[in-house]
């Protein structure tokens, strides 16, 4: 949590963000990604669906748990809105870095098109599963590695 923290407090820095704007109100946007099909050397096949249980509980974390903490650990300076959206196509691409794994926005170009109208959110988010379900192994993923508002995620930081 305290590298999101992170993450919002630099997405300020570059934004310029002064102290007659506080409390900064932010609104962020986290894509639940309910399918993985990955096949990538090296690992076995990543194939998996999140149920409804699944989808509800980081809906519901992500919607409360996240702008409880954003505005307990910035001291009341930021407010943070989340919307989430549930995407049902499949994620069969993910972006190396390192020894692990992200979904960079490339990775999810058409939902981005279609959720992440230009000047709506600060911040987008991912949420997806990365494990191989018949050997209980996860995949190598990463966690926090921020993006600047970039181009192709709408100028969000990602």
């Amino acid at each position: 949590m305290k590298k999101i923290i992170i993450t919002i407090c630099i997405l300020m820095y570059f934004n310029q963000i002064s102290a007659k704007q506080l409390p900064f109100q932010y609104k962020a946007l986290m894509i639940i990604k309910t399918k993985t099909d990955l096949n990538i050397d090296g690992y076995p096949p990543i194939k998996c669906e999140m149920n409804k249980k699944d989808i509800s509980t980081v809906s519901r974390a992500y919607k409360e748990y996240f702008p409880y903490w954003v505005k307990k650990l910035s001291d009341n300076q930021i407010n943070v809105e989340c919307d989430v959206v549930v995407s049902e196509k499949i994620l069969s691409t993910v972006t190396p870095t390192g020894r692990a794994y992200f979904v960079h926005p490339n990775n999810i170009k058409d939902e981005i098109d279609l959720y992440v109208p230009l000047g709506k959110y600060d911040s987008i988010f991912t949420y997806w599963k990365a494990i191989n379900y018949k050997t209980k192994k996860p995949f190598p993923t990463g966690f926090g590695w921020p993006l600047g508002p970039a181009v192709n995620a709408n100028h969000c930081s990602y």
